[in-house]
């Protein structure tokens, strides 16, 4: 008997005779302690085990609903599955190693009868052990790995439905592993870019690039509802479409793995695209800067040969000599040239060097208003960073 059971009853007992408390806690302790000697000497022998005998017949309909099969029209039975299922409902209602045997022969009679002969001759373990193996199961992980790799986006789909059944599935295979979330969103990554078409895809591609880039660490739940935004403007699509028909199907072995926490305002898609736009303005400036270097230096080349080429053009149309050239040297003196020059280069200066001057100070002017522009050099992501109309021809 239970030690503390039989303790309380006999301070109940004392109880209903009128003891005090004392007297009715001295009455527990004592049935207590003697319980406790009488349950410590029953264990100490050993146990003498009865085999019980279920003498009522099998009940056939009971064990024909325990049938499990592995094909729709119920002509292949999965011997793995119902054996284990009958072992466990003939232990409770207590079966016989007979009544298992009778219920292995009548199956094998009916879906096997090429096995009738050779059952009889095989004892009741090495019969059920034949007819597990032949239909046993492949790892469990194996089959996680397979039903990931059936899942289909029906054509107009909404992409929550497939990306749900991944999530489950995805949590289940890494339920134990220890970096689980970081290996299912690999997974997850892999489905939107397998169930998406597209601009929705293209623009996901280029998110995930960035973000492997600069080691942002994408949020798959924002992600997710930023690529159904982007599918209501840009259309959803009009083909099934199989997780397993990518060309990296190896998901398992995917090659992005974002890393650090990705600063959002909130966790909503607008803010995921604000902040996309902020991230690629920031990763711009540098670019801003190297453009203004780039056009000064353009800008300043064009202006030296362009003096280069008004010096010379100048050298030719100055008069050199106001004498014969038999009378003068073949070079004039650097004297006399800068005297010339100076002298008279106001009127031989070519137009087309303050044209070119004029060309040159505009073409600054403008490179730099291009450079200093928030929008140079920006990554356009349509529907993510600005209109789902928008189109890359467009000023």
């Amino acid at each position: 008997m239970d030690e503390i059971v039989a303790a309380t009853r006999a301070r109940d007992a004392a109880t209903a005779a009128g003891q005090n408390q004392a007297d009715r806690q001295a009455a527990y302790n004592a049935e207590l302690a003697r319980q406790q000697r009488i349950n410590a000497a029953i264990f100490a022998e050993p146990p003498r085990w009865v085999l019980i005998k279920r003498k009522a017949f099998n009940d056939t309909r009971m064990e024909d609903s325990l049938l499990q099969y592995i094909d729709k029209k119920h002509t292949q039975v999965d011997w793995y599955s119902t054996i284990i299922t009958l072992r466990e409902t003939g232990h409770k209602i207590g079966y016989t190693r007979d009544h298992f045997k009778r219920v292995l022969h009548r199956f094998i009679s009916y879906f096997k009868p090429e096995m009738n002969q050779i059952g009889q001759r095989m004892g009741i373990d090495e019969l059920a052990r034949l007819l597990m193996t032949s239909t046993m199961p492949i790892n469990e992980r194996e089959l996680i790995i397979t039903e990931i790799k059936k899942l289909t986006r029906r054509q107009s789909e909404s992409l929550r439905v497939p990306m749900s059944n991944l999530y489950s599935l995805a949590t289940t295979y890494y339920n134990d592993a220890t970096d689980g979330e970081t290996q299912r969103n690999k997974i997850l990554f892999q489905g939107l870019l397998n169930f998406t078409t597209g601009t929705t895809k293209e623009q996901l591609q280029k998110l995930i690039t960035y973000s492997q880039l600069h080691k942002i660490k994408l949020d798959y739940h924002d992600t997710l509802e930023t690529c159904i935004i982007s599918e209501k403007s840009s259309g959803s699509p009009k083909t099934d479409l199989k997780f397993g028909q990518s060309e990296n199907v190896m998901v398992f072995q995917s090659t992005f793995s974002p890393n650090d926490a990705l600063k959002n305002a909130e966790k909503t898609p607008v803010n995921s695209r604000n902040n996309s736009r902020d991230s690629s303005y920031s990763r711009n400036s540098s670019d801003r800067r190297k453009n203004q270097d780039r056009d000064r230096r353009t800008s300043s080349d064009k202006q030296s040969r362009s003096d280069s080429r008004d010096n010379d053009y100048s050298r030719q149309r100055t008069p050199t000599s106001y004498r014969s050239s038999r009378d003068e040297p073949r070079y004039p003196s650097r004297s006399y040239s800068s005297e010339i020059s100076s002298r008279d280069s106001r009127h031989y200066r070519p137009e087309s060097r303050n044209s070119e001057y004029s060309r040159s100070s505009e073409y600054l002017r403008k490179s730099r208003a291009r450079s200093n522009s928030p929008y140079q050099n920006k990554t356009v992501i349509p529907g993510l960073n600005c209109s789902p109309n928008y189109k890359s021809g467009d000023n």
